[in-house]
């Protein structure tokens, strides 16, 4: 069978777990006779000239590589999840290349446009389901004020536009992080937008927005019946896109294959070496972390060891800013995938302190897998894997105190160690995935 998945980065523009997933999941059906290439897009997709694709390879693994205008220039905020020039694009490819099946892990760079390009190829569509990509332009369900949306099948347009304003740089320049503007100024932009007197004097980018984001759930109610089969990744996820609606939903567990090295449960003398591995970014919650930690106030007893890559320089600013040089906080930057083992084997506790409410996430599985105890925040399905005591421990969401409290506590507990260790599970095996899909 000729298998293409769909993924929005790929290795080494895009470092994460679905990318991560789509490498494993490549070779594992490939080991299994299918001919299996990947499509992505490219981190310059949006720039000059015409949708065109870069054919190359990752290892035996062929890849598509995306680039090219598209619509983004002209509607950048209904361009990131309809691309009506990708959308075309794509589907003269897979009447080209006659693939079997597509399986599409992520579509976000590419738009949802690549959902409909399959469809009008006529070509069997497998689309799982990683984060809220469906129900939320951000994919994290995060709102500007912090709290957890319903989704914008659920919200009134002003939720989104409250985010978007938030987001943007005009307003960061006037309000920096004062979070009280947001909802008033929604409210009277889609008031104003949906006047026609009135959206006479808004600026032409604005009125695009609040159409293209009043038009966003509509586009994706369409979409999810486009598909052949839906897969949620966690019970969590499932629970939560049955109730929203979403038909012919299946739950598959991801997993992953583990660290090599195996796992190795060092009872950590001090210092602890508590660790983050993952995207730096807001909602990953690092801001968090770094400020739990010096709370925590263990001296010399604890080291936290951050790996990954920022995704914004004023956030990056403001992490460094609370971490205040302090010689105990080391940023190692991002790293190749292969070095998962490595990394994991330098820190004692992941710790996990998102914001928004994971589906998985699969760097919790490694770290079990290497025989790492985990830190999570008590919301999503990181509350249903993390038993507190047993294989980690929970604390309450965007509560840096309580964080503070979690990671003084594993220090100044030594003899809960053992415990965690016969207490991790062994992971699923990632065949037993494969064989599910």
């Amino acid at each position: 069978m000729k298998i293409a998945l769909v993924v929005h980065r790929f290795f080494p523009e895009g470092v994460g777990g679905v990318e991560t997933l789509a490498a494993h999941l490549a070779r594992a059906l490939r080991e299994r006779g299918h001919d299996v290439f990947l499509l992505c897009a490219t981190r310059s997709l949006g720039s000059e000239g015409p949708i065109r694709f870069l054919r190359e390879a990752y290892g035996e693994i062929p890849i598509l590589r995306v680039a090219g205008e598209g619509e983004r220039k002209v509607a950048p905020i209904r361009a990131a999840y309809r691309d009506d020039a990708i959308g075309e694009a794509l589907t003269r490819l897979w009447v080209e290349e006659r693939p079997d099946l597509v399986h599409v892990l992520h579509g976000l760079f590419l738009s949802a446009s690549v959902i409909e390009s399959v469809h009008r190829a006529r070509v069997p569509l497998v689309w799982t389901l990683p984060d809220y990509w469906p129900i939320c332009w951000k994919t994290t369900l995060l709102t500007w004020d912090d709290r957890i949306c319903a989704g914008d099948w659920a919200v009134p347009v002003s939720g989104c536009v409250a985010c978007l304003i938030f987001e943007s740089r005009a307003y960061r320049r006037l309000f920096g992080e004062n979070r009280f503007w947001p909802r008033l100024l929604a409210r009277g932009l889609v008031r104003i937008v949906r006047s026609p007197m009135g959206r006479r004097f808004v600026p032409s980018l604005w009125v695009h927005a609040v159409e293209a984001l009043h038009a966003r759930p509509a586009w994706f109610r369409a979409l999810v019946h486009r598909a052949d089969a839906l897969v949620a990744v966690s019970p969590f996820s499932f629970d939560l896109f049955r109730a929203a609606g979403f038909p012919r939903l299946r739950l598959i567990e991801q997993t992953i294959v583990p660290p090599e090295g195996g796992p190795v449960m060092r009872v950590p003398r001090e210092p602890v070496r508590f660790g983050y591995i993952g995207r730096m970014n807001y909602a990953k919650g690092v801001d968090l972390l770094v400020r739990a930690f010096r709370l925590a106030d263990l001296g010399q007893r604890a080291t936290l060891e951050l790996f990954g890559a920022f995704e914004d320089a004023a956030f990056r600013d403001r992490v460094l800013r609370l971490a205040n040089r302090d010689p105990r906080i080391r940023f190692h930057g991002e790293f190749p995938p292969e070095r998962l083992g490595e990394v994991l084997a330098h820190i004692d506790v992941l710790v996990i302190p998102s914001r928004w409410p994971e589906t998985g996430p699969l760097v919790l599985l490694e770290a079990f897998a290497a025989g790492r105890p985990v830190i999570g925040a008590r919301l999503g399905q990181m509350e249903r894997v993390i038993e507190p005591g047993r294989n980690g421990w929970l604390f309450e969401r965007a509560d840096a105190r309580d964080l503070a409290a979690v990671l003084r506590r594993s220090v100044e507990r030594p003899e809960d160690w053992p415990r965690l260790r016969e207490g991790i599970r062994p992971v699923r095996p990632f065949q037993e995935m494969v064989r599910e899909y």
